[in-house]
């Protein structure tokens, strides 16, 4: 594992869920996947591609702990611990990690981070129909693909799924380079970048995020101030509006998302930002 300071920037939304909870409307749901420890089953692991870092275990699981490191959270940094390198199953997908980082104060889950596909070459896909996660060995044809954009300056390395969007608030309008994070329940954006009027009590904002090939949503964001992160973390409430299957791969070549609409015969097109503007979905998060 990578020593150098981890952004995590799934954890305070994450619990908005809870781990392992039913989540009931409207809020947007975490996907899941079976984990297992050198072949010990640890129950299911939430996936994150706003986590950088390979695997997250709630506890070491009988592993040896070998160092800590900071990790960059919503609340600022913390120090967190890591294990020995481990054999560790995801799905049907075996490989040996680097370690795992345990003991984050904000979540008492186990998850799988971008670094983890990034690592074995497989598609993440997610079906927001059925709630089930899976992992492929490539991205099915007849999507709409979606190159990912190079992560901001201040997060080198950072090299998950960054889509550059237009963001329309009460005050102004911004372009940003936003993160498909699917750890996040709730999409958040960097307060004060396209004003404050129109805000729902201090902490929240109605915008329209938009993008040329994936389409334009309306939503009520939550508000940070956090330095460190992404101006906008783009979470399942929005992903689900946007469309309802989505496959990440970051494969070296690749790094790019597809995304598919509920049906083969309507499935999302590339549409013109000025015209889509004008019929834009709507969705009010938490």
């Amino acid at each position: 594992m990578n020593r150098h300071a981890l952004t995590f920037v799934s954890v305070v939304l994450l619990l908005l869920a809870g781990c392992g909870d039913v989540i009931a409307p409207p809020q947007a749901p975490l996907f899941y996947l079976p984990m297992e420890v050198r072949g010990e089953p640890i129950g299911t692991g939430f996936v994150d591609t706003g986590g950088e870092f390979e695997v997250l275990l709630r506890q070491p699981f009988g592993l040896e702990i070998v160092d800590e490191i900071d990790v960059l959270v919503f609340g600022g940094r913390e120090r967190v611990r890591v294990t020995e390198p481990f054999v560790c199953t995801v799905d049907t997908v075996t490989t040996m990690t680097g370690g795992a980082i345990i003991g984050l104060s904000a979540s008492d889950c186990n998850g799988v981070g971008f670094r983890f596909f990034h690592m074995t070459g497989k598609v993440l896909g997610l079906d927001f129909s059925t709630g089930e996660a899976s992992l492929l060995d490539a991205m099915p044809p007849g999507g709409v693909v979606v190159q990912f954009s190079s992560p901001p300056p201040f997060l080198p390395g950072f090299d998950s799924s960054f889509v550059d969007v237009e963001v329309n608030g009460p005050g102004a309008t911004a372009f940003l380079t936003g993160l498909f994070d699917t750890g996040a329940t709730t999409t958040v954006l960097r307060r004060g970048l396209v004003g404050s009027g129109r805000a729902v009590g201090p902490d929240r904002l109605d915008i329209t995020v938009g993008h040329p090939s994936l389409g334009v949503v309306a939503i009520n964001v939550g508000l940070f101030d956090t330095d460190g992160l992404p101006d906008i973390i783009m979470g399942t409430d929005l992903m689900g509006t946007l469309a309802k299957r989505w496959y990440f791969d970051f494969a070296p070549g690749c790094q790019a998302l597809s995304v598919f609409a509920s049906e083969p015969d309507d499935r999302t097109q590339p549409t013109d930002m000025a015209d889509v503007k004008a019929d834009s979905r709507s969705l009010t998060a938490g």
